[in-house]
């Protein structure tokens, strides 16, 4: 069972080469310049407070994936959280452009 009010609540968390970004649940266009990236996504278990954005140890449905772009490259992921909280998310490669 689903409640789509919770994502009203709290958004995930992008977190690429250890810089944070919180973004809206949906599609999203990141620049990132050549090379290898780290890209780490969760939902944070406590909602974030006034727009404030801080590295969270209380991460729901964590997922990593290392990319390796080329200038001007394109890497499409899709991230899914778990269905509890306790247990990993996924990030799919889906190609890169």
């Amino acid at each position: 069972m689903q409640f789509p009010g919770i994502r009203k609540l709290v958004r995930p968390v992008v977190e690429i080469d250890g810089a944070l970004t919180a973004v809206d649940w949906g599609t999203h266009s990141i620049p990132l310049d050549a090379g290898k990236h780290r890209i780490e996504i969760y939902v944070p278990w406590v909602p974030l407070k006034l727009g404030k954005l801080k590295a969270s140890s209380s991460r729901s449905s964590p997922a990593s994936v290392d990319v390796t772009l080329r200038a001007g490259e394109l890497a499409e992921l899709e991230y899914r959280t778990a269905y509890l909280v306790y247990l990993p998310g996924s990030i799919e490669h889906k190609g890169k452009n």
